[in-house]
């Protein structure tokens, strides 16, 4: 977004106005200090932000205001700690990871909806001579896409025996095949027919993104996040669309695994041996069971010869063959720590998990009285602008080395200037 070319000024005075019809038609609130905790994205643009609390200070007259990430909000709506989140929006598609209520990492796509209305115009342009609004094709998109099944081919084929809708019977009198209406989807989301070696790291399509953000996640952060992929954002409402994501990541966790890796060239050949050898050798405990039952054998014929105890002669079964020992401290603090995480944990299972929103995850958090990581105080605000928000150092989770000077320690809970992911 280019903020050179907005009027701040306008943005704030509409801001205004919508907070104050809010508060006159659906707020009760009275003259008791507030405070606000405000969901938004960290690619929030810092003029826009800086506009968008000043609105708020200056109408709802609040103390603070909490900053809260969208993604995180979605986590706790879901009522999980850590989940994949897919957000569909309007001008990008974005992929969060968060690992226990923390935002990890976050990658992005121009494949959205505003791609996605294009895709509509130009198929509805293409069955009709009129031109018709933007209204009408979000209409059209809204009430009649949807998303074909992975490796259902004959649909978009066999166009003659399809059946023929009438859309927009009010305004234009438009009939067009049925299944034509998932081709838009195909196009702009998935872009069928179309190299993976051909896409930019801005413009991947939704389901090679996913595959993206899981392949570059440490191992024990994946298994997480791969059985819990929440999907957010009004295109995710599509019907077909969930399913049909998570079929094309289960196709490409099989057919590529988790290597990073996409083309090997001439070495592929070497590579498949020493997977084959790498095979073997993980067998191998297997085989040296019966070795070892032969080698447990023969000292016990020899104790028997020489009439001494079995329990005086070592073993001669080398120790990385031996079954380890079960420490019970251990097992009983691995059994606390599943029963503290609500059950084993889901892993190499590919499932999707139902959110209530993030405004319903912030809702949870403001009446948890969870404190924020980066807080935004009213005075502090009007004086210094953003650098007046403030983090306390026992919330936040960013280890900092700092020196003090010898023999001075930094007190508990202050407070330093930061924000935190919308820096």
């Amino acid at each position: 977004m280019k903020v050179d070319e907005v009027d701040l000024g306008l943005v704030e005075d509409k801001i205004e106005r919508l907070l104050r019809n809010v508060e006159h038609d659906h707020l009760m609130l009275d003259n008791r200090q507030k405070k606000v905790a405000l969901v938004v994205s960290s690619l929030l643009p810092k003029p826009l932000l800086s506009t968008l609390l000043a609105a708020i200070f200056t109408t709802l007259q609040a103390t603070s205001i909490t900053l809260l990430p969208p993604s995180v909000m979605a986590v706790v709506g879901a009522g999980v700690r850590s989940a994949l989140v897919v957000d569909i929006g309007w001008a990008e598609t974005t992929v969060s990871t968060v690992y226990e209520y923390r935002e990890v990492m976050q990658v992005r796509s121009v494949r959205a909806g505003k791609l996605l209305i294009e895709s509509f115009t130009n198929m509805l342009d293409q069955s009709t001579e009129q031109p018709l609004t933007f209204e009408d094709v979000e209409e059209v998109m809204t009430r009649m896409g949807w998303c074909r099944e992975r490796g259902n081919e004959q649909q978009s084929t066999d166009q003659s025996n399809a059946t023929l809708v009438n859309i927009l019977p009010s305004t234009v009198n438009v009939q067009i095949p049925f299944n034509r209406l998932a081709e838009p989807i195909e196009d702009a989301l998935f872009s069928r027919g179309t190299s993976s070696s051909d896409f930019d790291d801005h413009d991947q399509p939704l389901h090679l993104l996913m595959y993206s953000a899981l392949l570059h996640l440490p191992q024990d952060i994946r298994t997480l996040c791969v059985s819990r992929l929440i999907f957010t954002g009004g295109i995710s409402n599509t019907p077909g669309l969930k399913s049909r994501l998570i079929k094309e990541l289960e196709t490409l966790i099989t057919k590529r695994g988790w290597d990073t890796v996409k083309n090997y060239g001439s070495a592929q050949g070497k590579r498949e041996e020493h997977f084959k050898r790498n095979v073997e050798r993980k067998e191998m405990p297997s085989h040296m069971e019966s070795n070892s039952v032969k080698f447990a054998e023969e000292p016990k014929k020899l104790s028997e010869t020489t009439d001494e105890s079995p329990s005086d002669e070592p073993s001669n079964i080398p120790a990385r063959d031996q079954q380890p020992e079960i420490d019970p401290v251990v097992a009983k603090i691995v059994q606390q720590t599943l029963q503290a995480a609500g059950g084993p944990q889901v892993s190499r299972e590919v499932r999707a998990v139902e959110t209530l929103g993030a405004w319903t995850g912030a809702s949870l958090v403001t009446s948890l009285r969870v404190h924020g990581v980066v807080e935004i105080e009213r005075d502090r605000f009007l004086q210094h602008g953003l650098i007046g928000a403030t983090s306390k150092k026992d919330v936040s989770v960013a280890q900092q080395r700092q020196s003090f000077g010898p023999g001075v320690k930094p007190g508990a809970g202050e407070k330093t200037s930061t924000l935190g992911i919308w820096a």
